[in-house]
């Protein structure tokens, strides 16, 4: 079981329509959760479930450069290449 992390910032002067899309929530790769930094505001951390390694292959590849970003992508502060993507394996 993996799990990935995809981090990134969103300016304040971009929020209030970010946190409107993100309601939306589209699962195009399966299930997801989303955090906000407790102690950094506007710092997001998407924890998708599930994945396999081509997935998040893909994934990555479509939100880092650009080529089939998610809706609320175009928030990110910086672009897709301020998106950072992890994808972590349990432990056994």
């Amino acid at each position: 079981m993996s799990k990935v992390f995809v981090e990134y910032r969103v300016e304040e002067s971009s929020r209030e329509q970010y946190m409107r899309m993100i309601r939306e929530r589209p699962g195009r790769f399966g299930e997801w959760e989303l955090f906000e930094g407790a102690d950094q505001r506007g710092l997001f951390v998407e924890i998708w479930h599930g994945l396999s390694r081509r997935q998040y292959e893909r994934m990555k590849e479509d939100r880092t450069e650009g080529k089939a970003p998610l809706p609320w992508d175009r928030f990110v502060s910086g672009g897709p290449g301020k998106l950072h993507i992890w994808q972590f394996d349990k432990v056994r």
